[in-house]
């Protein structure tokens, strides 16, 4: 990392904390200038991380700041972005800034702005668990100590907002499976019989042996996404089964993606090895930490890039990062977080690329950023949240 986009980054952290100098704002403007920058080179999302929620800028002096740079920008690079029926033309360096300030604007303003909540749109349902012919509500709490028996055999106990399985390392001759489905709104974790952690998103579901045989290798099936934390067993590598493709590894972290409705399935690797086997003809592909495969099942095709795996698994601690992600896509993962209904009246709207960082915030506040920054206007229909046209 050079001296200069080192120094961009530490004045950017400040200028979010809102103790950023007039010398220092200079300074800032004047570095962007001089450096071929632009707001691909500066992860505003992760600047924002990386402050928690100590940020706070006063409103009218973040406009202010804002504006100055659109004025002082390099007017050689300009990103076209459609908005509305108008289209503006933001210099690189104001691209950087509108990431940093906008949704710091929105929470600063939210309590000036008098809407219905949404909230009362929320449905709450429970995590289900089907094992054998029987099925199970879960409700998952810090305090709750339960367990679950069929036929007086012990199937899991409920511990710290766990889902854990009885711990067996003998051979098991009848493997009996059992399924693990998440409703939108809630998130599940559990342990399997083997020690591995996995952390299940909302609207995802993962089949799996109630006991591994330790007969082969250690496979379960997933529909929606997961992380995976796999204990160590290089005599049974543990696999993860989606329907475009396996993740094949030995003991390592990592995020599989691989919902019905969506084409694209991803990985991401936190740590370890993971070998990546399609369902298509493609080769193989190992990957490293901090790398992404993407299959895109409507062209049959996989890609690797380079990523900050943080973003894709923020959505363990309950927040909600996105990046380059057409804003259909966008309503759709807000549909399984907070489990409302979304109806999108805007076709040309759904296929814009968003990038956005909600943090921990409430649905509310996300509609609320949509409609103080990009102009998008919407309304409570019965139960749905409508985009209008």
């Amino acid at each position: 990392m050079s001296d200069s986009k080192q120094e961009i980054r530490d004045l950017l952290k400040k200028y979010a904390l809102n103790k950023c100098t007039s010398v220092e704002i200079a300074r800032l403007t004047t570095l962007f200038q001089q450096n071929e920058i632009d707001e691909t080179d500066i992860d505003v999302v992760h600047i924002l991380d990386s402050l928690g929620d100590t940020y706070n800028l006063d409103k009218g002096r973040a406009e202010k700041i804002y504006q100055e740079v659109i004025r002082l920008g390099d007017k050689r690079k300009y990103a076209v972005i459609k908005r509305r029926n108008r289209v503006a033309l933001i210099s690189a360096v104001a691209a950087v800034f509108v990431g940093l300030i906008s949704f710091i604007l929105v929470k600063n303003s939210l309590n000036n702005i008098e809407r219905p909540s949404l909230d009362a749109l929320i449905v709450n349902e429970e995590v289900l668990l089907e094992t054998g012919n029987s099925q199970f509500e879960i409700t998952l709490t810090d305090s709750q100590e339960d367990s679950i028996s069929v036929s007086g055999k012990m199937v899991a106990r409920i511990s710290n907002n766990t889902i854990i399985l009885p711990q067996i390392s003998n051979l098991v001759k009848n493997i009996e499976f059992s399924t693990l489905k998440v409703p939108y709104g809630k998130k599940a974790r559990m342990i399997l019989s083997d020690s591995t952690k996995v952390v299940l998103n909302a609207g995802s579901q993962l089949r799996f042996p109630n006991h591994f045989s330790f007969k082969g290798a250690r496979k379960v099936e997933l529909i929606g996404e997961a992380y995976f934390e796999v204990t160590k067993n290089k005599e049974h590598p543990f696999i993860v089964e989606t329907k475009n493709l396996d993740v094949q590894v030995l003991g390592t972290q990592f995020n599989v993606s691989a919902f019905q409705n969506e084409s694209k399935t991803n990985v991401v690797l936190v740590e370890g090895l993971v070998q990546i086997d399609f369902q298509s003809k493609e080769p193989s592909a190992i990957l490293n930490p901090g790398e992404m495969a993407i299959h895109n099942a409507k062209v049959n095709k996989s890609e690797i890039h380079q990523v900050i795996p943080e973003i894709y698994t923020s959505w363990m601690d309950d927040k909600l990062i996105f990046r380059n992600i057409e804003f259909d896509e966008l309503l759709t993962r807000l549909e399984r977080h907070y489990n409302v209904s979304i109806v999108n009246d805007d076709a040309e709207l759904g296929k814009e690329i968003f990038n956005a960082n909600f943090g921990d915030s409430n649905i509310d506040e996300v509609f609320e950023y949509f409609n103080e920054i990009h102009k998008i206007d919407y309304q409570i229909s019965g139960n749905k949240i409508i985009i209008k046209n």
